[in-house]
């Protein structure tokens, strides 16, 4: 509950102003969003986007694409309008005052949230006429405006996390437990147009006067379903609240509000939720932090020692950080002086849900624009998505749920802490909570209010002595401290003994007969416990008994008439004290213009313990005229009797008066060593309860530390699963036949593809290597791996298997992660395909040889030679080649025998013998056949051709032709 509601004064008509946060991947739902809303909406649109300072942006052109509704880039000075929208520019922070944009730079250090500076100057502006919406975005920029905006009465709005691209904004806000809608971009348009229909609803339909005839009913809902009172709230805050709350249902009318929260469950904890408000940060006002530490720690700590324990309690804390803030000043102060001091604070609110969050004591990155970066590193740890504080610091705060105006307060304390929560109080309720602060503080104590709250009339108990900010010194105290305790409160009654449960509702006649006769024929009595309460009475008490002036008082002391209370108080004491039946003397009251003589008798109840009955017997007097008849002759002794009768009232009196001041003198040594007493127990019972919460508090630090640990080892052990399986994943995507044993060569574990080589079993692990049979030759794996042992030195070497497979064996040292030798490990790496492809290159590389063989052979001889591919397309030829068939040199390489010479060479005989005898018997000798010359001369050519056979008598893919004239005969 912290933060003063600064909108509790409506400013009439005003449209609301929609801000919206997205970082990544919200350029696309800006998109999705701005495609759904109704250019007529009249509502103002500031966004802001995590934007590259020194890059222009698109998204003005890109937004105004997607709506008819006027998209601008901010500039300083511009009056915001219904129906537009304004897009924050690069390198900027934008806020909104009295209605104008503003346009500042960003801090030159720490961590920039420019979203949450825009939230915080809406809250600010335009309260319940807020809207903040937070999209898709890395980080946790947002949150706290979020927070800014519901405690102002706004409503917030944050994107399906499972909708966005970039989950982490829209999941930090959420974990604030403030948002009043999670729904998806499509779904926010339609969210913001039922809200702007209602607007002036922020300002009103639903009135004071409507809602004030069923507010009694909703605390009492509210009461039973969470156990929390707010009757002692000021009315205007509670019912801006439940209004807030028929906003967001879309409720009109109170009493449908009234019978939604009696049929929902789930209505009761958001309600409450709203109006306990939930507004704080690092370092709130910091000018008031600021006066703190200079003005007030310097004058408050000027005489403690080092050592010396310094005790505060933050009242109302919220989610802790006002109470990790002063623990920072204590320290930063004990620092500046070279004092140690021992710092006890404690730190309570009603809302348990706060108080947890207070304890965990993990804030989001956006603490980094209230907190300084110095203070980020000495009191908070880095985490990812926020910082924690340190141990240290959280081990001086003790966070506990407490109702401050209900619960035992601390005591004893140097500084008490209460900002912004008597804003929403009572008078009656603000008065008694400064006096449990008044209480708590040791004389000269400070009581630290907010800007907007005072002591009012209880300056006996205050000195103010800061006018801005509200720093109040505590007066001593007159007399003995008491603590007050609510006075609506129920005072404690002894009951009588009931019935017993299951009794018939019929009586049986003598049940019904004794009933009629105490009623009418018994004398009326009361049952009273030992100081007097009135537990039962029986029969017709009006006579003796009458409702003491001020407040209702069950007390049979306080209600007895006037002329019974001597004799009503010896008997009783005489009862309680001997246990035993008491009888007073006659006693006279007033009744109906005269007296009635009465007397009294006190006895205990009988086996109840605790409990007296006081029967009230009615006596007649003597009527007056009965003594005026007598004549004068009896008159001397009438009045000797008078004369006695008033000298035995009078020892009578005298001897109530005696046990009266003996009573009063023994109460009051009873009192006050009861006082001492409970003082005493009072101090105990509070030690032992800060004892408790310390105890309570370091075992929730164990805890906290137990499930860090946890979190880490599960975190270790998914790490080795998922490294396992990326090892397992790896060595079956290398196809490399793996083998691990241990020092005494025992498999320890294999990888599947070990099976070309060995066919191991998951029943071979532990096994001997040297028990396993494999399928390479001549290899012996064992003494291989003794050997790398030996020397830990790896070895390699080409292996082949049975089936004429090779393998790159490697056998290398398995060294553990602490770098001892726990064994080898032994890989196979088919490399047969490699094999081949070197053979292949050395084909290549012999057949190149032989072709230059070839070519230097042809180009050598002077007969007409010409070298063929398999194809039987001309690779080389020489120059008697050429010159024969009267060629151009070089004209012919490359293309079929058939084709050059103007395929004169296309003879179909020549074709047989190329493509088929030749393949057959590797040569053709002698085959004659006519050639053209150019000039018309015709030759007779012979043609021998040979295919080209290596030393190993491997053929070649090259043939070999020759040509000559044929000799004339």
């Amino acid at each position: 509950m912290k933060e003063k509601d600064q909108h509790e004064k409506p400013e009439g008509s005003v449209f609301p102003v929609v801000g919206i946060g997205s970082s990544a991947g919200g350029v696309e739902v800006l998109q999705a969003l701005f495609s759904t809303l109704s250019p007529k909406l009249e509502a103002a649109f500031i966004l802001v986007q995590h934007l590259q300072p020194d890059r222009p942006s698109m998204l003005v052109d890109i937004l105004s694409r997607m709506t008819k509704m006027p998209v601008l880039e901010a500039r300083e000075g511009m009056k915001i309008e219904s129906g537009h929208a304004y897009m924050i520019p690069p390198g900027k922070f934008l806020s909104l005052d009295k209605g104008v944009l503003s346009l500042s730079s960003p801090p030159a250090d720490g961590v920039r949230m420019p979203i949450d500076f825009l939230f915080r100057a809406l809250a600010r502006e335009k309260g319940e006429a807020a809207i903040g919406i937070v999209l898709s975005g890395t980080g946790s920029d947002g949150t706290i405006g979020l927070r800014e905006i519901h405690g102002a009465g706004g409503i917030t709005i944050v994107q399906e996390p499972a909708s966005a691209q970039y989950a982490q904004m829209p999941e930090s806000a959420i974990s604030t437990g403030i948002t009043d809608h999670i729904v998806t971009p499509e779904q926010i348009g339609q969210l913001l147009e039922r809200y702007v229909q209602q607007l002036p609803v922020v300002q009103s339909p639903v009135t004071a006067e409507q809602v004030e005839p069923v507010m009694s009913r909703i605390f009492a809902s509210l009461r039973q379903s969470t156990g929390h009172d707010f009757s002692l709230y000021k009315m205007n805050t509670v019912l801006r609240r439940v209004r807030r709350r028929m906003n967001v249902l879309d409720i009109r009318e109170p009493e449908q509000y009234l019978t939604y929260l009696d049929e929902h469950r789930e209505e009761a904890p958001l309600l409450l939720r709203d109006l306990l408000i939930r507004v704080t940060s690092f370092f709130r006002d910091p000018g008031a932090y600021g006066a703190f530490a200079e003005e007030i720690l310097p004058k408050l700590l000027a005489k403690r020692q080092e050592g010396d324990v310094i005790r505060g309690w933050v009242a109302g804390c919220s989610t802790g950080e006002e109470a990790y803030s002063l623990a920072m000043l204590l320290d930063e102060f004990g620092r500046l002086v070279g004092k140690r001091f021992e710092i006890h604070l404690f730190a309570t609110d009603v809302d348990e849900s706060s108080v947890e969050q207070a304890r965990i004591g993990f804030y989001p990155l956006d603490i980094a624009a209230d907190v300084s970066e110095e203070r980020l590193h000495r009191y908070f740890t880095a985490e990812d998505h926020g910082y924690r504080i340190k141990k240290e610091q959280r081990e001086k705060i003790v966070f506990a749920v407490q109702n401050v105006l209900k619960d035992p307060p601390f005591t004893k304390l140097d500084l008490v802490s209460c900002r912004n929560l008597m804003i929403y109080l009572r008078t009656d309720a603000q008065k008694r909570l400064l006096e449990t602060f008044h209480y708590s503080l040791n004389p000269g104590g400070i009581l630290f209010l907010g800007a907007s709250e005072t002591v009012g009339s209880r300056n006996d108990l205050f000195e103010v002595i800061g006018r801005k900010w509200k720093f109040c010194e505590a007066k001593p105290r007159q007399g003995f401290p008491v603590f007050q305790t609510d006075t609506a409160a129920g005072v404690y009654r002894r009951q009588p003994a009931s019935l017993a449960d299951g009794q018939p509702k019929e009586v049986t006649a003598k049940e019904a007969a004794k009933q009629e006769i105490l009623e009418h024929f018994s004398p009326p009595c009361v049952v009273v416990d030992e100081v007097g309460g009135i537990v039962h009475i029986q029969g017709q008490t009006a006579r003796f008994l009458e409702p003491a002036p001020g407040g209702p008082r069950f007390n049979i002391y306080d209600m007895a008439k006037k002329g019974l209370r001597t004799g009503l108080h010896a008997a009783l004491h005489k009862a309680i004290a001997q246990k035993t039946e008491a009888v007073s003397p006659e006693l006279r009251i007033d009744q109906n213009g005269g007296q009635i003589g009465v007397r009294l008798k006190a006895k205990p109840l009988s086996n109840v313990e605790g409990l007296y009955i006081v029967v009230f017997e009615e006596m007649s007097l003597p009527k007056p005229q009965e003594g005026a008849r007598r004549g004068a002759v009896g008159k001397k002794g009438q009045d000797d009797k008078r004369v006695s009768e008033l000298e035995e009232e009078l020892r009578r009196t005298r001897e109530d008066f005696q046990i009266a001041i003996e009573e009063l003198q023994t109460a009051v040594e009873e009192q006050k060593s009861t006082s001492e007493e409970l003082q005493s127990s009072n101090e105990e019972l509070q030690s032992t309860n800060e004892e408790l919460e310390t105890s309570k508090e370091e075992l929730q630090s164990i805890n906290e530390e137990l499930v860090t640990v946890n979190s880490e080892l599960e975190e270790k052990v998914r790490q080795l699963a998922r490294a396992e399986s990326d090892i397992k994943n790896l060595l079956d995507s290398v196809n490399v036949g793996t083998i691990f044993v241990d020092t005494e060569l025992k498999i320890r574990s294999f990888t599947t593809d070990i099976k070309e080589v060995a066919n191991l079993l998951p029943s071979d692990v532990g096994r001997p290597i040297r028990d396993i049979a494999t399928t390479l030759s001549d290899i012996d794996l064992t003494e291989e791996a003794r050997n790398v042992l030996a020397t830990l030195q790896a070895r390699e070497k080409d292996v082949q298997t049975k089936n004429g497979e090779w393998y790159l064996m490697r056998v290398r040292p398995y060294r553990t992660g602490e770098n001892q030798i726990g064994g080898a490990v032994i890989t196979f790496n088919n490399i047969t395909a490699i094999k081949k492809a070197a053979e292949e290159t050395a084909m290549v590389e012999k057949v190149r040889v032989a072709r230059d063989f070839a070519q230097a052979t042809v180009d050598t001889v002077k007969q007409p030679l010409v070298t063929l591919s398999e194809d039987l397309s001309v690779v080389t030829a020489n120059r008697s080649f050429y010159r024969m068939l009267g060629l151009d040199e070089r004209g012919a390489e490359g293309k079929l025998i058939y084709e050059i010479a103007g395929s004169q060479l296309d003879i179909p005989e020549l074709r047989r013998l190329l493509e088929q005898v030749l393949p057959k018997d590797s040569f053709i000798e002698n085959y004659a056949m006519m050639y053209h010359l150019p000039g018309g001369q015709q030759k007779r050519i012979l043609l021998n051709a040979r295919t080209v056979m290596t030393s190993e008598s491997l053929r070649l893919p090259f043939i070999l032709m020759g040509l000559e004239e044929e000799a004339k005969e």
